[in-house]
């Protein structure tokens, strides 16, 4: 017996005809480089077994001051934090308010809820409280609207009504952000977007981009935005999880003459306060958690003369109020604490009643930030930078760069007093993507990269410089920061790494198969992320030889070894290990996963193969014999099997020995199979799962003439 060992280096050489890659793979899934060998990656296990609704585009982990971990989770019809294995809806509200006799039943599950020009959509949330029963239906919690017109919209509740009829009483409603698309359909022309958008039998005039996240930390707070949206904010302390926020007020509905202090003009009695040319206040300490957005809802219940102004600590809420009607009004509570709430009256005479502070358990939009971003992110020097916004007249810029005042995320306008600015940049396209590095910003375009690099002077804050062209970013997430560099996927099919200095290609030798199969118009749902522990950055991507077009395949880089690996998985977006021990990821399904735990897909098979370029003797000119083979597989749980391959040339046809199965007790595999060149497909599907290739060697004789292949 002539024994051989194989020497198979690491890497997928997916670019290369099989025989020039002899020596490396051609092929892989669920196996990485790692210590210049081929090893299978970690499994992976349910975080949770609740799901969110929609596709996830966006996760960001954070911790709180008291050391809580929370992990935001942006999809396109909601927004979520994940902590303590639970999943919380914090999508934020958009408006609130009063109905009259809304609701409509019609003996079924459906019903109809009537709101003039309500400029609402399907799947959008709704949220209803204080309703009475109609049909034996009381309509309160949360629902989802299923169908929309001008003028009114339904929802489905638990259980069917007893009949139809119309009512509800005085119901109070909250609207939450509206859905984004699901897909993206730049360039797919007729029947993209809304029904009667564009021109009928030709191509979408309009890029019509799916709905994408940015989300970073401020202090323990995490601030969010879809692309083309404002910025909201969400504290989890306090009642930020709670579905009923504790009641901050004590005896808002005035029971009794008590726990108010009544300024000059001011009485208690019949269940209501009383103002009489009221010019002071109707006051009371509340306790406010800082950091925290509240909502206040009160009732001017009469009203004969001048005005109210609530307040807070000193700062007004809203302003002041001269009619009758149910106000509902959101503030910030700043440094929290325990300080002063008032009504404050201005000549004002009348009655109040139902006064009511609760925190927010959503997000809520923050003051005065631009109301149409592309794109933001928060600096180490706790600047707010927002990428492609409008302007001061309220028109879109893709190029225009604003950053609030330094640790003040609701001052943006710039004065001698404060840090906030504005930079437009000179040339390129629209913006797709800002990140942090450790001492410098990067922005992206479409063509351009930008350094955006802090300077200690508050006449200028901030200094850009351009460090790429023709070298910008596919999409709002296909960049992915590390301690070694930023790296990034560019429109033109290439890969790019920056670490200070200029921007680096690097060579690829998957590249021509990603960007042959990449789903273009689905660029934005490229996801870019980091395992450090692996030394890897990678991308997972829309692939046009799978069903549908989420994303469905992934490669990675090892950026010390300089190799390259491959996969399919459905993975939509993913985070490395911070705050949590393992990486984080969404699938398309709505579900939450820890990444490399275990060596089981979340206790099933985990299923993965590696192929080898094809092998030759004498540059293909002998003809030979396999006989057997060694394994050798360290570490190796559960079993695989291996198929070898064989052929005379190239372009001919391959003749198979296998799959034949190993297990750690395997001595060796017998394979008869003669041939000039060979190839070698390992293969995986077994929970626990895992192995690293180690120096695997084959029985080769020599059976023919050293000749040329006919």
């Amino acid at each position: 017996m002539t024994y051989v060992k194989i020497p198979l280096a690491a890497g997928v050489f997916k670019d290369e005809s099989p025989l020039k890659a002899k020596g490396f793979f051609v092929d892989a899934s669920w196996a990485r480089v790692h210590r210049n060998g081929m090893e299978t990656m970690g499994g992976y296990e349910y975080a949770t077994t609740s799901t969110f609704l929609g596709i996830c585009r966006k996760l960001r982990a954070w911790q709180d001051n008291d050391a809580g971990r929370h992990i935001f989770a942006g999809t396109h019809l909601r927004t979520y934090s994940y902590s303590d294995a639970q999943i919380y809806d914090i999508t934020p509200a958009i408006s609130r308010g009063e109905l009259s006799n809304p609701f409509t039943t019609n003996g079924t599950d459906t019903v109809t809820v009537t709101h003039s020009s309500h400029g609402l959509v399907t799947n959008q949330k709704v949220k209803f409280a204080n309703a009475s029963a109609v049909s034996g239906v009381t309509v309160d919690g949360d629902y989802v609207i299923t169908y929309v017109d001008a003028n009114t919209y339904t929802i489905v509740v638990s259980s069917a009504a007893s009949g139809s009829a119309t009512g509800g009483g005085t119901v109070d409603y909250t609207y939450y952000l509206a859905p984004g698309n699901e897909d993206g359909t730049g360039g797919a022309g007729w029947g993209t977007g809304t029904y009667g958008s564009g021109t009928w039998g030709s191509p979408s005039t309009e890029t019509l981009y799916l709905r994408t996240w940015s989300a970073d930390p401020w202090g323990e707070t995490i601030l969010y935005s879809p692309r083309g949206g404002s910025l909201y904010e969400f504290n989890p302390t306090g009642d930020g999880y709670e579905t009923s926020p504790t009641e901050k007020v004590t005896n808002g509905a005035f029971a009794s003459d008590s726990d108010w202090t009544k300024g000059t003009g001011w009485s208690i009695g019949s269940g209501v306060a009383t103002g009489s040319t009221a010019s002071t206040a109707l006051s009371q300490n509340l306790t406010l958690n800082p950091a925290s957005w509240y909502l206040l809802d009160f009732d001017i219940a009469t009203r004969t003369n001048g005005t109210l102004q609530p307040a807070w600590g000193g700062s007004n809420i809203g302003s002041a109020l001269n009619a009758a009607g149910t106000y509902k009004t959101t503030f910030y509570s700043g440094a929290g604490g325990t300080q002063s709430f008032t009504l404050t009256g201005a000549s004002f005479s009348g009655t109040v009643d139902n006064v009511s502070v609760k925190q927010l358990n959503c997000g809520n939009i923050v003051t005065n930030a631009p109301t149409e971003i592309t794109t933001f992110f928060v600096t180490n020097e706790r600047f707010v930078v927002c990428c492609g916004v409008n302007d001061s007249s309220g028109n879109f810029d893709p190029r225009l760069i604003k950053w609030s005042s330094q640790g003040n995320n609701t001052s943006w306008t710039p004065t001698a007093a404060n840090t906030a600015g504005d930079y437009t940049l000179p040339f390129g396209d629209r913006i797709v993507k800002g990140i942090v590095t450790r001492n410098e910003n990067i922005i992206f375009t479409t063509d351009t990269v930008w350094s955006m690099k802090f300077v200690p002077d508050p006449t200028v804050v901030y200094r850009f410089q351009n460090i790429g062209k023709n070298a910008g970013c596919i999409g709002a997430n296909a960049a992915v920061s590390t301690d070694v560099g930023v790296f990034w996927m560019s429109p033109g099919g290439e890969f790019y790494k920056y670490a200070g200095g200029v921007v680096q290609p690097i060579m690829s030798p998957v590249r021509r198969d990603v960007f042959d199969n990449l789903d273009f118009v689905q660029h934005d749902k490229i996801y870019a992320f980091s395992n450090s522990v692996y030394n890897e950055v990678g991308w997972y991507y829309a692939d046009q030889r799978d069903v549908g077009n989420e994303c469905s395949r992934y490669i990675l880089y090892n950026y010390v070894e300089n190799k390259w690996s491959t996969g399919q998985i459905v993975r939509t977006a993913q985070i490395d290990r911070s705050i949590e021990a393992f990486p984080f990821a969404a699938d398309a399904s709505g579900y939450l996963y820890y990444m490399e735990k275990g060596d089981s897909a979340n206790g099933g098979n985990l299923d993965g193969f590696l192929t080898t370029g094809y092998i030759d003797f004498g540059d293909g000119n002998t003809d030979m014999l396999l006989n057997q083979m060694i394994p050798d597989f360290d570490d190796l749980a559960g079993g695989l099997t291996v198929t070898a391959f064989a052929k005379n040339s190239p372009n001919g046809t391959a003749i198979t020995s296998g799959p034949h199965n190993v297990t750690a007790s395997t001595p060796y595999v017998p394979m008869r199979l003669r041939g000039r060149s060979f190839q070698f497909k390992f293969e995986w599907n077994d929970a626990p799962s895992f192995f690293r290739l180690g120096a695997i060697r084959f029985d080769f004789r020599q059976i023919g003439q050293n000749r040329p292949a006919a």
